[in-house]
């Protein structure tokens, strides 16, 4: 089934409605900013669905994969 309700406030922001290739400008049809705003809405449902040990370790592992941590693990290790 899908859902053809919109919020009233866009999700995609008037500036970010066209792509940039090589310079040059090109705008998006008003179906893809709409299939970008249904996927966006449909990943954020999801996100809050998780329990909250899921959310947890994907805070961690999302830490872990940073390049923060992997300088901090060498000089620690130095």
């Amino acid at each position: 089934m899908v859902s053809h309700s919109h919020p009233s406030s866009p999700i995609v922001p008037p500036s970010a409605r066209s792509i940039y290739i090589e310079g040059k400008k090109y705008p998006l049809s008003e179906q893809v900013v709409k299939n970008i705003e249904t996927i966006i809405g449909f990943q954020a449902k999801q996100e809050q669905k998780l329990p909250l040990h899921d959310r947890f370790i994907e805070k961690i592992a999302a830490f872990l994969g940073k390049s923060e941590f992997l300088l901090l693990t060498v000089i620690f290790c130095y």
